[in-house]
């Protein structure tokens, strides 16, 4: 007999976070709590239950995700609240929601189309009756129908920053939106920089540029009627019906193959289902001190929970770093394949397509690759493989979990990078790396903690990659890392020299069998990481400084008020006085400031704020070596003719290019030696095709863009040093001296 439910049936308010958690009815296997997660807990309820924003930091494997859905659990039963719990990824959300009906917590996994949402289960959300899961794009859109939670647990906060900047931002790539791309290149043609300009339209191109508002204001109407005109036609309705009526508060970035409209920050105090939240809280596994989070989320001041005391020298597992790219006469890749077969699973991940690719073709066809679109709603058809098997991942640096046994082998073939726009701009070609450090770290320290998820866990890490061992080799890099793992980078890169393959592959096997052997060099990391200590850089300080005026320039810009941009955008240049490492950012921040001046000039024909822009632009062209088209842009506004620029070599472009091909040679060893070889011995080859591939490598050892024709009397090979000169070649065969 159907009976009525009454107000008997609910859960009684908890009395604390700890004590409900010994009332929940949890899966036998979830016994306890940890000593750091009791005093985290209790941190929290004492000091932190009514702050606006908090971020906690625990180290990777530590239980962040059941601190934040016992948090989320708790103001739901004791203060019966709208709860929502976002992960970057789909198959995150899904891992969540089975640790928690694992931990007994009622939530509603809400992924995919808002269209197909569950309505049972959405609606126990809405009542405050289970916590929704969703990702983060399920709050961050521009008509969530989880529009109005009173609790926000942001997890892999430190991982969110595209996923959040996604909704003021415009993608426009050439393969998925070719009329739109070509259009707004050839209406932009003038304003573009010429290091764009003269770039072929590849793939493997990696430049990018900012195509200054100042010089394409005169463009912005018809950008905006060109955007208006096709935006409708696909999924950029979205994000344009939002940048619309504030283009002026947006960077335009451009590359051969995606142009990227946003502002510099994400203006999240503008989206209401994130500004109106009671409280938002921000679980990482790193929290930096150089205002980065506040950047990423658009929030000027967030409260830290420390990290429990005990966690500041230890971390979780151990893992064994190896770096064969260090000794000489041996191809990482094939030395990485040779370690493998040591295992059943293997973890292998990349930063683009293009080294997914190049694994998918080098891999022994005896392996089963599983691909990202094999492990969205769990990781089964990986950790269960009868077969040996490589999970093949791009861009996954965060919530891939695999425990104990379900992976001990892991390869990291590339630094993990961003794939939008602005942080490329930042890195490469402003020259900011000081300002992305920390975000940098916090990607490698993340990848590397993949397969070591408890204290008992153990993984070997194989690092390929000039420049990801580059960043490895250099102390002020690896100092502010945490000291478990400084330690193990130190012991192994002493332990990667010298060495061939079988010996790669015997440090393997004597780690993975915990033997005797392996407990001496245990001993060691320990000692190394006692005595090691986690080192702030010297910027962060004034990064963090900074980032409090950073914000307020934003909203200031998007509002339209450029008068009080310029007076904030010079209060971030303060902020950032002192050494040279801030100078590339000083530089982005001049521009900003000018930019600022030459706006509120167009608004309000005060003359005063030209001559500010044209002085704020000078000292920007000052304080970058690296980006030539501030002078000229300079000249341009002060109304004097091009040819007053003085032509200068475009060294910049030259070395940009010659490190882009040494970050795949590598600086040294045998890779890089048998590279020289192969240009040799190509460019004294007779066969056509192999002397011009000898050609078209030279021509990249000495920074040029090159390019080599295909069609049937074509010359032999071009190539192009910026806007300064070209060199088209036309080869003999048979040719005679005189």
């Amino acid at each position: 007999m159907i009976k009525f439910r009454t107000s008997g049936s609910e859960a009684p308010k908890p009395e604390s976070i700890v004590l409900m958690f010994r009332d929940l009815n949890r899966d036998p296997s979830v016994k306890y709590l940890y000593s750091h997660q009791d005093k985290v807990l209790e941190s929290y309820e004492q000091k932190y239950l009514k702050s606006k924003d908090l971020a906690i930091e625990l180290p990777t494997g530590t239980g962040k995700t059941l601190i934040g859905l016992l948090i989320a659990e708790y103001r739901r039963r004791s203060l019966k609240e709208r709860i929502v719990f976002l992960c970057p990824t789909k198959q995150l959300c899904f891992q969540v929601n089975e640790q928690a009906r694992r931990y007994g917590i009622k939530t509603a996994l809400l992924v995919g189309s808002q269209k197909e949402y569950d309505q049972a289960l959405f609606y126990h959300y809405q009542q405050g009756k289970a916590i929704a899961i969703t990702t983060y794009s399920g709050v961050f859109n521009t008509n969530p129908r989880i529009n109005d939670p009173e609790v926000i647990i942001c997890d892999d906060a430190h991982a969110a920053d595209n996923y959040i900047a996604d909704l003021w931002t415009l993608s426009i790539t050439r393969s998925a939106h070719i009329d739109l791309y070509t259009s707004i290149e050839r209406l932009l043609q003038s304003a573009i920089p010429d290091y764009i300009k003269h770039q072929e339209t590849t793939i493997e191109s990696s430049r990018v540029d900012l195509v200054s508002t100042i010089s394409s204001y005169e463009f912005l109407v018809q950008l905006k009627d060109v955007l208006a005109a096709f935006s409708p036609q696909n999924e950029l309705k979205y994000s344009w019906s939002i940048l619309s009526s504030h283009l002026e508060a947006c960077s335009i970035y451009i590359s051969s193959q995606k142009i990227e409209i946003r502002p510099i920050i994400p203006p999240t105090q503008s989206h209401s289902p994130f500004s109106e939240a009671k409280q938002r809280i921000y679980m990482s596994a790193t929290l930096g001190e150089d205002g980065d989070l506040e950047r990423v989320f658009g929030v000027k001041k967030i409260e830290r929970l420390p990290i429990p005391e005990e966690w500041h020298k230890r971390s979780t597992g151990r893992r064994l770093i190896l770096f064969p790219g260090q000794s000489s006469n041996l191809d990482e890749m094939d030395t990485a394949i040779e370690m493998i077969g040591l295992v059943d699973r293997t973890l292998i991940l990349v930063p683009n397509n293009k080294t997914l690719q190049k694994w998918k073709e080098k891999l022994p066809k005896s392996y089963m690759t599983v691909k990202s679109e094999d492990i969205e709603q769990n990781l089964d058809r990986f950790t269960k493989s009868q077969d040996p098997s490589v999970l093949l991942l791009a861009t996954r640096y965060d919530g891939i979990d695999l425990p104990g046994d379900d992976c001990r082998f892991m390869i990291l073939d590339g630094e993990p990078s961003a794939s939008g726009l602005q942080e490329l701009y930042m890195r490469t070609r402003l020259g900011a790396s000081a300002q992305l450090c920390n975000r940098i770290r916090t990607r490698i320290t993340q990848a590397m903690g993949r397969c070591t998820r408890d204290e008992s866990d153990y993984s070997v890490v194989v690092i390929l990659d000039d420049k990801l061992i580059k960043r490895c080799c250099t102390k002020t890099f690896t100092q502010g890392i945490h000291p478990e793992l400084q330690a193990e980078i130190t012991f192994g890169l002493e332990n990667s020299t010298d060495y061939e393959t079988k010996d790669f592959v015997e440090l393997c096997k004597a780690f993975l069998n915990r033997g005797p052997e392996w407990q001496e060099a245990e001993q060691d990391i320990r000692k190394r990481r006692d005595s090691l200590e986690k080192v702030s850089d010297s910027t962060a300080e004034s990064l963090a400084k900074a980032m409090y005026y950073e914000i307020d320039y934003m909203y200031a810009a998007w509002q339209g008020r450029h008068e009080e941009a310029l007076r904030l955008a010079n209060k971030v240049l303060e902020a950032l006085e002192g050494g040279s490492d801030l100078q590339p950012y000083r530089a982005f921040w001049y521009h900003q400031a000018a930019t600022s001046a030459f706006l509120a000039w167009q608004h309000s024909d005060n003359e005063g704020f030209k001559t500010t822009t044209i002085s704020l632009l000078e000292i920007a062209a000052a304080s970058s070596s690296y980006i030539t088209w501030l002078e000229k842009l300079r000249f341009q506004v002060a109304g004097q003719p091009d040819k007053a620029v003085e032509k200068s070599l475009p060294l910049q472009d030259w070395f940009l290019g010659i490190d882009k091909l040494l970050e795949k040679w590598g600086l040294s060893g045998g890779k890089f030696s048998r590279k020289l070889n192969e240009v040799k011995v190509k460019i004294e080859s007779k066969p056509f095709n192999t002397f011009e591939s000898g050609l078209d490598s030279l021509g990249r050892m000495l920074g040029a863009n090159t390019h080599q024709w295909k069609d049937n009397g074509a010359p032999d090979g071009l190539w192009i040093f910026g806007d300064w000169c070209a060199f088209v070649f036309e080869a003999k065969t048979n040719g005679h001296l005189d």
